[in-house]
């Protein structure tokens, strides 16, 4: 007779992971952590990034309200110049033109980047129009807003294209029939 003891005991199936089934989930979960962690690195550098546009974008905004705020009317042509924002350095790079159809509008094209940053590859880039300050003095600057304002030849507001500033047909003395 055999004795019970000696012989080899079967488990029950499906009772453990064999070693393949461990090491495969081992490597789909390196495979995912490792994904998890680039995309966080992404994520961060995107932040970053972002961070530096967005401080880019206020340097350039911030010279342009310098220059309606100082009511400047810039010469055409490119000028530039560093400013230090927080806690860094920035380069503005200012592109003044002349508009071909108003001679009082000029197109101010402002690109932003890092003190010792490629010029080629700006941060930001804003374009603002200003209109020329002596003729915004003359004027009710409301009315050069107003979606049916019109200037004369003169550069001053014509409101229904009379002559007269007030928009009230020919105006006194000019043709018009008195009381």
């Amino acid at each position: 007779m055999r004795n019970p003891d000696l012989q080899p005991r079967r488990e029950p199936e499906g009772s453990g992971f064999t070693l393949i089934e461990v090491l495969v989930a081992l490597a789909v979960i390196a495979l995912a952590l490792s994904a998890i962690i680039r995309a966080t690195g992404v994520m961060t550098a995107n932040t970053a990034h972002l961070k530096e546009k967005t401080y880019a974008h206020w340097v350039a905004m911030n010279r342009v309200t310098e220059l309606r705020v100082t009511k400047a009317w810039p010469s055409v042509g490119n000028t530039d110049d560093d400013v230090e924002m927080f806690g860094q350095e920035w380069r503005w790079t200012q592109k003044v033109s002349q508009l071909a159809f108003s001679e009082h509008m000029r197109q101010v094209e402002i690109s932003v980047i890092h003190r010792d940053g490629d010029e080629d590859y700006p941060l930001t880039r804003l374009t603002a129009f200003l209109l020329d300050p002596a003729l915004i003095s003359q004027t009710n600057p409301t009315t050069l807003w107003q979606g049916n304002s019109k200037l004369n030849p003169n550069g001053n507001p014509d409101p229904d294209g009379s002559g007269n500033p007030n928009g009230s047909g020919p105006g006194i003395g000019a043709g018009g029939s008195g009381p």
